[in-house]
């Protein structure tokens, strides 16, 4: 994964994914993106932490 973000050395590749899911938990919904989640192979799934949605 960090391959590809190589053309800026100061890009974190762990916090661009996380930036990412956030918006997904935004505009997807928990309980839908929890089945996106479930249908990605365990590598990716792994990139889904619960901390990362939104409470409330």
């Amino acid at each position: 994964m960090h391959a590809q973000f190589e053309f800026d050395k100061n890009v974190n590749p762990a916090e661009v994914i996380r930036a990412v899911l956030w918006v997904m938990y935004m505009h997807i919904g928990e309980g839908e993106l929890r089945d996106v989640k479930f249908n990605m192979p365990k590598e990716i799934q792994e990139w889904f932490p619960e901390e990362i949605a939104p409470k409330g």
